[in-house]
């Protein structure tokens, strides 16, 4: 939770809008001017192009987990995911009964996830690997040459990629954390997951999103409005 609070102009933007009477229900995928706000959102920070109907708005980014879990995986499907990481994911798996593979990272590389750590972890059952960048709880941010190699090894084995990047607009000094959608051939299989709470302070109004591939948001649409 960022230490800071809301800026006075979006709690102004709330309060107008509460005041209007936007009161009701929404869009079940999300407002769509909301939607296209995020489209151009990720858009201008580098990352692949999406069309509103390519975008799921969310009760907060854990509620997204859950919603891809329930979306992508089967009993017996290995989700790949950094640790230490994030522990929804962990139970996002446990749900859907899939296998945990957790891929341990240490201090010798500063908790930093590499694209040889990944292969290591391959297997024919693997189908969803979590890329949390800047990592959570560790804050390392994955460099982009790891990115990239890490994307490779998704194509090559035929893996869907969690790109979790809530945090990817808090890094300092010269580190990037680069959205992995826009690398070449990864975004049909990739699924951006982020949010309003980190960047803009609003962990407590509630705002997380998902975008991914045409072919596979109307179904992760429909668990979303179940």
């Amino acid at each position: 939770d960022p230490d800071l609070d809301t800026p006075a102009h979006i709690i102004k933007a709330g309060q107008d809008a509460l005041g209007s009477g936007a009161t009701h229900y929404t869009h079940p995928m999300g407002m769509p001017e909301l939607r296209q706000a995020i489209a151009d959102n990720i858009a201008a920070y580098g990352g692949a192009e999406y069309a509103p109907e390519q975008i799921v708005v969310t009760p907060g980014g854990q509620q997204a987990m859950f919603i891809i879990a329930l979306g992508l995986l089967d009993e017996g499907d290995e989700l790949l995911i950094p640790c230490p990481g994030y522990n929804p994911y962990l139970q996002a798996a446990e749900l859907t009964q899939a296998k945990l593979v957790e891929i341990r990272t240490s201090i010798e590389t500063n908790f930093t996830l590499t694209a040889d750590m990944v292969r290591e972890h391959i297997t024919p059952r693997s189908k969803v690997l979590v890329l949390i960048n800047p990592g959570n709880p560790t804050g390392t941010v994955v460099p982009p040459e790891e990115v990239r190699k890490i994307c490779q090894h998704a194509i090559e084995h035929d893996l869907i990629v969690v790109s979790d990047e809530i945090y990817a607009r808090i890094v300092y000094d010269a580190h990037q954390a680069i959205p992995v959608a826009a690398e070449p051939g990864m975004k049909e299989r990739t699924i951006t997951l982020s949010g309003v709470s980190k960047a803009y302070a609003m962990t407590g109004w509630r705002v997380g999103y998902f975008a991914g591939p045409a072919d596979l948001m109307p179904a992760l649409a429909e668990i979303h409005h179940a």
